[in-house]
């Protein structure tokens, strides 16, 4: 059953993700500053690596959380509990055999292969090694995460899954401060992260066994025909997530390889600044995600098309903002905030805030994809642009510095934005211009 109405759930999605976004700015900017003093602009530079290669596992889930709790999501609003019990267990059950096997795999690779020499100079091998075998375990619970998380969701009780989130974060957070303060190694802020998400996974399924009811774990019904029907819409949503991971960790890679520890360090803290505006956008984006396949679910294709147009005008509104602000007083924080140790690179600065304001044109429709697992048909080419993106960032930065990768990024944001549009204009059954007329029109 889902509960509440259109109005309350999106309302209270809104609420519980503004403070997302503020429990966002705390660790991040909080975060940069202390970690420098504490580390050393060199040594902070080459945690990010090292934490930038277990998060490639989070790509291990194949996606199964998000795209079993959209078909979940269908189920409910459709009044089919038992059809939900069922995907339910699908999904996990194949969520927990990727994080086995992602996590033998990787304890293999770490313990045999030369970790250290590829990460880091200066840190001893065996220190680099326990880092990522902590990090990896770290991640394979998030794995097993996934889905639980996303069943608030589908029940209608986002906020209360966000806030949930949201807590344990910043207790996270505060843990990690709290042993970097004390300790130069990276084991016991690693060890930190671990044991607070060991934790989180414990409440989180211990709160949904009494908000959910018919979430009761079975493998009676789980089989190979089973899973098989999932798995393509979950490959895809797994391609999506390797797509976001390739321009997030893997610019940072490249960045790290190639310009070393100190330039990734800067381009890091002045990326976060400038992803202040996507944080807001983020706001409205999954506040909405699962409204699109209720609709959708229920035949209500002009609330979807209202909806959408909503999406749009506010991500859209509030990046303009955002970014105009950033570009007024981006120098002055970033020094304040950083107390000199790094400054803004230009036309690096102002490059970027243009590909993050491209952006927002499309990225409430493609979430709209995405919500309703109708994403599948536009992977070849998200992850096609993708690789492009990292394979020009590669073999350009030597030559042109940190100003030419915000120009690839709006070359290619600009070419899948144009197929999002398309894609998602004919999802819902809404001609260009009645869509262009709508977005102008504040009073539709």
């Amino acid at each position: 059953m889902i509960t509440g109405n259109l109005k309350t759930r999106v309302t209270q999605a809104i609420g519980s993700n503004v403070i997302a976004q503020l429990v966002n700015v705390i660790i991040q900017i909080g975060g940069v500053p202390i970690l420098i003093k504490a580390w050393g602009i060199e040594r902070y530079g080459e945690w990010l690596l090292i934490f930038s290669i277990p998060a490639y596992l989070g790509l291990g889930d194949l996606g199964i959380g998000t795209v079993a709790a959209t078909e979940i999501t269908k189920s409910l609003a459709k009044g089919a509990e038992k059809e939900a019990t069922k995907i339910f267990n699908i999904g996990m059950a194949t969520s927990f055999f990727s994080a086995a096997t992602l996590l033998l795999l990787s304890s293999i690779a770490i313990i045999s292969l030369p970790v250290s020499k590829y990460l880091s100079n200066s840190i001893p091998d065996h220190e680099v090694k326990i880092t990522l075998e902590l990090l990896t375990i770290y991640i394979t619970i998030s794995i097993l995460l996934s889905l639980p998380l996303s069943i608030y969701r589908s029940i209608g009780k986002y906020s209360r899954g966000q806030i949930a989130s949201s807590i344990f974060r910043l207790i996270e957070f505060f843990t990690f401060i709290i042993l970097v303060q004390n300790n130069q190694t990276f084991i016991y802020p690693a060890a930190g992260y671990l044991i607070i998400r060991i934790i989180y996974i414990t409440w989180i399924s211990f709160d949904l066994s009494k908000q959910a009811a018919w979430m009761k774990l079975s493998l009676n019904e789980v089989n190979i025909k089973s899973i098989m029907k999932l798995l393509p819409k979950s490959i895809s949503m797994m391609f999506v997530y390797l797509g976001q991971t390739l321009v997030s960790q893997g610019l940072i890679t490249v960045i790290g390889i190639t310009l070393g520890s100190v330039a990734l360090a800067t381009f890091s803290t002045v990326r976060t600044l400038c992803n202040f505006a996507k944080q807001l956008i983020g706001i409205i984006n999954l506040s909405v995600f699962s409204e699109f396949s209720i609709c959708i679910s229920r035949g209500d294709f002009p609330t979807a098309q209202k909806l959408h147009t909503r999406s749009v005008q506010a991500n859209i509104g509030l990046t303009v903002l955002a970014t105009l602000f950033l570009f007024l007083v981006g120098d002055t924080l970033i020094t304040f905030w950083t107390k000199g140790a790094i400054s803004i690179i230009q036309p690096f600065f102002s490059l970027y805030l243009v590909y993050i304001l491209i952006n927002s044109i499309w990225i409430g429709s493609w979430n709209m994809l995405l919500g309703c697992n109708e994403h599948s048909s536009l992977i070849k080419q998200y992850i096609g642009l993708n690789i492009l993106t990292i394979t020009l960032t590669y073999f350009n930065l030597n030559h042109w510095g940190l100003s030419n990768l915000p120009v690839t990024l709006i070359l290619t944001d600009v070419l899948f934005g144009s197929l999002v549009m398309m894609k998602s204009l004919s999802f819902l059954r809404q001609s260009y211009m009645e869509f262009i007329n709508n977005i102008f029109n504040i009073k539709y």
